[in-house]
């Protein structure tokens, strides 16, 4: 009970240098040095979950933090012992980036117009799984790493509530395009090179297996680009209008 009321008289010196701690101690009848220990514990414990708290509100904003943002409260290693610590509300893992184009694209309320629309018309002419192909793009680029690791609040993390932070999308990609079967078969993947006949390397083919098409024919790739794009925009118009 004394040393809680050392600690609380403590608090009532607003500075840091001129604190006469010898004095404190003697009015409360506990020795110097366990006033002083017990002091700084209890300082570096709610400076600790104030950086919790940071982390917390970071996450819910979208600007997890890095590791490298955290050690400049004290140290690397000391980075790893803090996590460890306190893993009960924090949690580190590797994030991928996502690019901002996609995420002002992704609304909610698009995703359930085109799903909806695509069932009644899945419904309505009876197609069959066989019949139904699903084709994707992914785009990356080559030697370049897109994921970092963060810190995050563990609770949001498992609860999925983690967003990917944003990265510019001006950059020039190989695309990958994949096209799956409702029946669980799948066509040959495609790449797409941004570059002109002559100046595809040949180390960006050189694992292509014997067989495999290769085309490169830009034309081709104009026509495909402009008929998605056209199928794109009817699906948006036709999903709007069922409204």
């Amino acid at each position: 009970m004394e040393l809680k009321e050392a600690l609380v008289e403590r608090d009532t010196y607003a500075s840091k240098k001129h604190i006469p701690w010898s004095k404190i101690a003697e009015k409360h009848g506990v020795v110097r040095l366990t006033l002083t220990r017990t002091w700084r514990g209890q300082t570096r414990s709610r400076e600790e979950e104030k950086l919790v708290k940071s982390i917390e509100e970071l996450t819910a904003r979208h600007i997890p933090s890095t590791r490298e943002m955290i050690a400049n409260f004290a140290s690397a290693s000391w980075v790893t012992r803090f996590i460890n610590k306190y893993s009960i509300y924090l949690i580190s893992q590797y994030l991928t980036g996502m690019d901002a184009d996609r995420y002002n694209a992704d609304p909610y309320a698009k995703y359930e117009l085109y799903f909806n629309l695509l069932q009644r018309k899945v419904t309505e002419y009876k197609i069959n799984a066989e019949h139904t192909y699903t084709m994707d793009e992914k785009g990356f680029m080559i030697g370049v790493t897109l994921r970092t690791k963060h810190v995050f609040s563990r609770r949001m993390w498992e609860k999925k509530e983690v967003k990917a932070s944003l990265r510019e999308g001006n950059r020039a990609w190989v695309t990958l395009i994949a096209c799956v079967c409702g029946d669980g078969s799948a066509l040959p993947p495609g790449l797409l090179y941004e570059s002109a006949n002559n100046t595809i390397q040949s180390r960006w083919v050189e694992e292509i297996k014997p067989g495999a098409l290769l085309g490169l024919n830009r034309s081709l790739i104009a026509s495909l680009s402009r008929k998605l794009k056209e199928s794109t925009a009817y699906l948006s118009l036709t999903a709007t209008a069922s409204m």
